[in-house]
């Protein structure tokens, strides 16, 4: 089957161990419907680069360049990484902040053929030594000017842990004994020799391959890795670009991490194959988002509802009005943005195992408040069924959403017993994910309706809730816990950890239940931000723990701290 799909161009050429393709009859269905096609994600890039050389790639305060340069240095990178022993396919892990930095990088990585992990800087010993053991990473990019984490040292004490790395690029700063500097790799590449170097290994590059290996939401423990395509990533990104309707020229800013699927396929991405700008700044409070927006003057912008409030009192205390905003995007802030901002805003939904949904440039406010739009391809298939099983619902009630399309996962990476995925079958993703179909102004939409799965969302970072409680139960002082969300204004939801203690036992406060997850190496987005202490909890009739009234306990205690604070 395998030469069969080669004779006609179809299918991998050289299967990395650990990865699930697509099956062949799959590729062939959507070859031909021309949503995977021969052209490699690097390749659409870089002939993005030739035909917008002069316009600006990245505008911002800490750096300037055109998509020429940006295409230069990304190509003195890639041949210096060569240099160093880094071959196609090995993988590389990130610990970047947003920047020009870190475009470059990946895009050094693509053209190479090195498959970038899509870690954060967030992330501390537990997700990165898992995640960079899991993935066999040789190259480990790090932050050398962080005010606050020596992220030089850190990868200098995790290194041995995680024995694949052998090389630690540092952008900004100075790189400690064994580490090498970006900016000096780049230096000392010449630019043309560099561009036929980059050049020869993206011609070489398969565009059934992996190039990207994204993160899981971490609804198990540590994030699982979800190999992404060359060509599918692609698709996603053009289609993206069509259903919204974007157009050059564009000013594109992006208020997630870059390395999130939704920052990568969803905005700078899209942006760079348009020949748009990236807006990028450090400053991201109130007054430093203001200055930027003024004075870059964003057309496409992803801004989760912390980063909207702040923009939206940047521009209240200057008494400035933001005119260039053709459209923001959001999840589940549009109302607020375009009330505050004065710019069209819309819902989205989107997973990194594949299906984004999106409200289109046309479609009226009444279905971009009650929806998340419509999936991007018509390849996208969608059922809404019973939950946990296959009967599938009729229009108007709620299920759990089962997707299957051309970005579609096939199954986590590596294909072990951790790797195999049991919700798929016959090539459907169980989401977990609740949806009702909806009907608004003669056009099928979706809505969504929550989540199966014990997740709390914080700012766009997924917390496994049973992750945190696992962590939670080695406490001294811990009898037995439960972690749930609390509705925020700001961040959607923060994490609450109520709490059964040991007799005598006294409660420990935030902080010092942030030394314990500091101790046991956690990204901070996952410690408990609350504390409720109980006797007891609540249960349902059958006997199980009530999540859910036990949130309405919390909450409620919350707000009564709160209360009882004011004077």
């Amino acid at each position: 089957m395998a030469l069969d799909r080669q004779a006609h161009g179809i299918g991998v050429r050289d299967p990395m161990p650990g990865v699930t393709y697509p099956p062949a009859d799959v590729l062939a269905r959507y070859v031909q419907a021309g949503a995977l096609t021969r052209e490699t994600l690097a390749g659409a890039l870089v002939a993005a680069f030739e035909r917008h050389r002069d316009r600006p790639a990245i505008v911002g305060p800490q750096a300037s360049l055109t998509h020429g340069q940006l295409d230069e240095r990304s190509d003195r990178l890639a041949a210096a990484l060569l240099a160093l022993g880094i071959r196609p396919r090995e993988r590389a892990l990130f610990q970047l902040a947003n920047s020009a930095e870190l475009i470059v990088a990946v895009l050094a990585c693509l053209k190479l053929g090195v498959i970038p992990v899509c870690t954060l800087a967030s992330h501390r010993e537990l997700e990165i030594g898992t995640l960079g053991r899991q993935s066999e990473a040789s190259l480990w990019f790090v932050q050398g000017d962080d005010p606050r984490f020596d992220f030089t040292a850190f990868a200098e004490r995790l290194r041995p842990a995680i024995d694949s790395v052998r090389e630690v690029v540092v952008v900004g700063g100075e790189p400690r004994t064994g580490q090498h500097g970006m900016e000096a790799l780049i230096a000392a590449q010449p630019h043309r020799e560099a561009q036929r170097v980059a050049r020869a290994a993206i011609a070489q590059l398969d565009p059934f391959q992996v190039a990207v290996f994204q993160l899981s939401g971490g609804t198990t423990g540590v994030s699982k890795l979800i190999p992404r395509f060359s060509n599918e990533y692609l698709f996603n990104m053009r289609a993206v670009l069509e259903a919204a309707a974007r157009r050059a020229p564009e000013v594109c800013f992006c208020g997630g991490p870059f390395l999130h699927n939704a920052g990568f396929v969803l905005h700078w991405g899209p942006a760079l194959l348009l020949g748009g700008a990236i807006a990028i700044g450090k400053d991201l409070g109130a007054e430093g988002l203001c200055t930027l927006f003024l004075r870059e003057r964003p057309t496409w912008a992803y801004l989760p509802k912390p980063l909207a409030i702040r923009l939206a009192d940047g521009l209240r205390a200057r008494g400035a009005v933001l005119d260039s905003l053709a459209t923001v995007m959001t999840t589940a802030s549009a109302a607020y943005v375009r009330r505050e901002l004065g710019a069209r805003a819309i819902n989205i939904y989107g997973m990194a195992e594949g299906i984004v949904m999106m409200p289109r440039a046309d479609d009226p406010f009444e279905l971009i408040d009650a929806s998340v739009g419509a999936p991007l391809s018509p390849l996208d298939e969608v059922r809404i069924v019973r939950a946990g099983s296959a009967e599938a619902l009729p229009a108007g009630e709620t299920g759990e959403l089962l997707v299957r399309g051309p970005t579609t996962l096939h199954g986590y990476y590596p294909a072990d017993e951790r790797g195999r995925n049991p919700f798929i079958d016959d090539g459907w993703l169980r989401t977990g994910d609740l949806m009702q179909r909806v009907r608004i102004g003669g056009r099928d939409c979706y809505a969504f309706k929550g989540r199966l799965k014990d997740v709390i969302k914080r700012a766009g970072e997924s917390i496994d809730c049973d992750e945190v409680e696992r962590a939670l139960r080695d406490h001294p002082a811990v009898a037995d816990v439960a972690l749930v969300g609390v509705p925020d204004a700001r961040y959607g939801e923060r994490a609450c950890a109520c709490l059964v203690l040991k007799p005598g036992a006294a409660a420990p406060g935030v902080a010092q239940l942030g030394e314990h997850f500091a101790r046991l190496g956690f990204a901070k987005f996952k410690w408990p931000e609350f504390i409720h202490v109980t006797t007891a909890f609540p249960l349902t009739p059958s006997g199980k723990l009530s999540k859910p009234l036990l949130r309405e306990q919390a909450k409620a205690a919350i707000e009564g701290d709160h209360k009882e604070q004011q004077p």
